[in-house]
């Protein structure tokens, strides 16, 4: 009889603790919602600079799950800095080690951050700029109708100074140049796949590679045009949709990051 109880002893031991687990996790989960919440109520958005990445397997009762994590660091209003290791997800881990992300931090509460998530903070949708807005820009050429549409596409879009045919976002490192009969959008390379997912299913009409050169013309401040050039041989595709133009390519500045561009023309209609 001993036995027996010790056996359910044991059993329901078990199932207390893997019910206080569950407790503890839901109560951490719905705590840092909490968080977040007033952050994005209270908090004041700030830069944080990026010191490590880290990512680990975490063991689940279905097998395990990699788990990706940033070392942040930031200041308050009052200049003191701060040094937090953040929970991220895989997006967000392709952030780099020394590059700059923005956050949010609590006035009263600067060990409580959270990473800026823009979509909410700014109600956009926070994409690349596809194949079907450069068509809808190219034909509304108003920068006022052009800048509405990208800052819902992403935010803190604007018009370069003394320049209203060029559209810039810092934050995105990414830009727009518009001329009489084409429109060009500039973007980081890490966007190639999202670009290119847009624009697959228009008819290839052509591919091939090519030798573009440095990619000179950057409005975000001057680049030092290096002592040693080097050749760069590039894949492009061109794809048709009614008497429009898309080709789309890569190509590097002088400091050799790599540019994912997409260009559209509008082409002589023979149908």
């Amino acid at each position: 009889m001993r036995k027996v109880n010790k056996q359910k002893l044991k059993y329901y031991s078990l199932f207390v603790g893997i019910g206080l687990f569950i407790m503890v996790t839901i109560i951490s989960v719905v705590n840092q919602e909490i968080i977040e919440d007033n952050l994005y109520d209270e908090g004041i958005k700030t830069s944080a600079l990026v010191l490590n990445r880290d990512s680990y397997r975490r063991l689940s009762r279905t097998g395990s799950r990699l788990k990706y994590s940033l070392t942040l660091k930031y200041s308050d209003s009052t200049g003191k800095s701060y040094t937090k290791k953040l929970t991220v997800n895989n997006r967000e881990y392709n952030n780099k080690i020394g590059d700059t992300i923005e956050i949010l931090i609590h006035p009263n509460k600067p060990s409580e951050i959270t990473l800026l998530n823009k979509s909410k903070y700014y109600g956009t949708e926070e994409r690349v700029v596809t194949h079907k807005d450069l068509r809808d820009f190219y034909s509304n050429q108003n920068n006022g109708y052009i800048l509405s549409k990208l800052n819902k596409i992403s935010a803190e879009w604007y018009t370069k100074e003394n320049d209203s045919s060029c559209f810039l976002n810092k934050a995105r490192r990414s830009f727009i140049r518009l001329t009489k009969d084409s429109i060009t959008y500039y973007g980081q390379v890490k966007y190639e796949r999202e670009i290119k997912k847009q624009i697959q299913r228009l008819n290839l009409s052509e591919y091939g590679k090519f030798n573009p050169g440095y990619f000179t013309d950057i409005p975000f401040g001057e680049i030092s045009e290096p002592k040693v050039h080097i050749d760069v041989t590039m894949t492009y595709a061109k794809y048709i949709d009614g008497n429009k133009q898309y080709t789309i390519y890569n190509q590097i500045d002088y400091s050799n990051r790599a540019w994912t561009i997409l260009s559209m023309k509008t082409t002589t209609d023979k149908h």
